[in-house]
């Protein structure tokens, strides 16, 4: 853990530097913020012997206020690189272990309530859970958010023109162009209720190569073909991905702030295991010292519901052509530092009965924000 911090701690002085002469910014004008968590994991896959893990996550950034209106954000983290993860393995002999570039954008708000941003960033999606995207995947574009309210309705719109994966043929680039609407209504100070709805349109993702940060070609679930190109065998997906995106999410207070919550999407250009759904419940809030939360989960994703490179890693091993339960129990040992515990109990490949199998994941988490 000191190496980790000492990591951390250089990080931000490195970042602190960069974002305050890149921007022009005065030093009292970057904010810095971070976090660190150390994750012990054991994961059981019927067929397989067990796997247990220790693994870290370590994650330091810079916020600069360029101007009234403008904002550049730098963070970094470790990982192996993958989108859908920052996490590390304690592995391969105390050997040193890898920084990325997480995040990189600059933000503009134009006007009250709008907010145009390019580069490397946050998530600018409403999501009530990680049906389709992971909490950790941060996507490359440009994106507009606009929220505008009306007494006790608060109307929100957001956009992105996202680059997925560039081709030398840029007619072949693999783009995401997206487009959502939500609103939120107040009854009162205990009641809120939510409803949305997403439109993403992945180009040139069908006949195109699997995306895998990993370069194992591994297809994350989703459906696809071999194509043979000067004696190499490459794997392609199979078809395209189209998706529909409908959510909710009510909260409430029975005696402690609790929430329930739904999505569901639908892949227009799959004939067959196409669809994705997920339920949840959630009550307590783990924020003040000695505070709890708990939580439940049931998710369930067809084969090429989503693309499985960008869905949660965590459930039945990450991807699509899963289903089952998560079961989460978080508390705040202090301000700034958390306990969670979390269980996964599901089921992989449930698309070929014959290779249908059981999948559970346990984790014990430790985090320290700052």
């Amino acid at each position: 853990m000191r190496a980790a911090v000492a990591w951390a701690v250089g990080c931000m002085a490195w970042l602190a530097v960069a974002a305050a002469r890149s921007a022009g910014a005065a030093p009292e004008n970057v904010r810095f913020s971070g976090d660190l968590r150390y994750r012990f994991e054991y994961t059981g896959e019927e067929g397989l012997a067990g796997r247990q893990r220790d693994r870290l996550r370590a994650r330091a950034g810079a916020e600069a206020t360029v101007a009234t209106n403008v904002t550049a954000v730098i963070q970094a983290a470790g990982g192996t690189g993958e989108p859908t993860s920052s996490n590390q393995t304690l592995t391969d002999g105390f050997s040193r272990k890898n920084i990325w570039l997480d995040l990189a954008y600059v933000e503009w708000r134009p006007a009250p309530g709008l907010a145009v941003a390019g580069g490397k960033l946050r998530n600018p999606f409403l999501c009530v859970s990680d049906l389709i995207w992971d909490t950790d995947v941060n996507p490359e574009g440009v994106a507009a958010q606009g929220r505008y309210g009306l007494g006790p309705t608060e109307l929100r719109a957001n956009a992105g023109y996202l680059w997925v994966v560039e081709r030398t043929d840029q007619s072949d680039s693999a783009k995401l162009y997206a487009g959502q609407l939500a609103g939120r209504r107040s009854f009162g100070d205990k009641v809120s209720v939510t409803v949305g709805a997403s439109c993403y349109l992945f180009a040139n993702m069908e006949g195109f190569p699997l995306i895998d940060a990993s370069n194992s070609g591994r297809s994350y679930g989703n459906s696809f073909r071999n194509v043979i190109v000067g004696g190499a065998t490459n794997r392609v997906y199979a078809g395209g991905f189209n998706l529909a995106e409908g959510f909710a999410e009510v909260g409430f207070s029975a005696g402690l702030p609790a929430r329930l919550y739904a999505q569901c999407v639908v892949n227009a250009d799959a004939d067959q295991d196409q669809t994705g759904y997920l339920v949840g419940v959630g009550l307590g809030r783990a924020k003040e010292r000695g505070s709890c939360e708990l939580g439940y989960e049931y998710a369930r994703i067809g084969k090429d519901g989503v693309p499985g490179c960008f869905t949660d890693a965590d459930r039945w091993g990450g991807g699509t052509d899963g289903r089952g339960h998560k079961v989460t129990l978080k508390y705040q040992l202090m301000q700034n530092d958390q306990a969670a515990a979390a269980g996964f109990m599901d089921t992989r490949a449930i698309s070929d009965p014959a290779r249908t199998h059981d999948f559970n994941r346990f984790q014990f988490d430790i985090t320290a924000k700052f």
